[in-house]
């Protein structure tokens, strides 16, 4: 397990406090992904959880708030999608450094906004322009981290 983590996390700066069990499961899922399924695949797999999060907003807003609760499914999901796409590139040795974190911040940044519109389409009043400005400092903070990661060499989603 320790020689996966090694290769899986070797240009991640993880500081977030769950840092330590989110990558021993990674590393233990990295391992059991069926060698049919790509990196690309798992993007696709991340960027559904986005439209599910995002299309039960707008069931929530339209049928019923009970919708919502599917969220969690759609956010689960994408965690997994999009936690071990460049992990499992990487566990394979087949890491596209540049395309691959060109397509993963591309994807995430369209689920971003996904979400933010059915947010929008699901809020009220004041809370409508929550959703906006969260998609606005998100990807401001995503701007961050690529060029952090460009002039830097290191790559760190989850610390200011």
């Amino acid at each position: 397990m320790n020689k996966t983590l090694k290769i899986i996390a070797k240009d991640r700066q993880r500081t977030n406090v769950l840092r330590n069990g989110e990558q021993k499961t990674i590393a233990y899922l990295v391992q059991r992904v069926p060698t049919w399924l790509t990196s690309d695949g798992l993007t696709s797999i991340g960027f559904f959880g986005n439209i599910l999060v995002a299309s039960t907003f707008i069931l929530g807003a339209f049928v019923n708030r009970y919708w919502l609760l599917l969220s969690l499914l759609g956010f689960i999901i994408n965690w997994v999608g999009d936690s071990l796409d460049g992990r499992l590139a990487y566990y394979r040795n087949k890491p596209r450094r540049w395309y691959g974190f060109s397509l993963d911040i591309t994807v995430d940044w369209i689920g971003t906004i996904l979400i933010g519109l059915g947010y929008t389409i699901y809020a009220q009043g004041i809370w409508k322009y929550a959703g906006f400005l969260f998609v606005v400092l998100y990807g401001w903070e995503m701007i961050t981290a690529q060029l952090r990661y460009k002039i830097g060499g290191q790559y760190s989603i989850d610390s200011g």
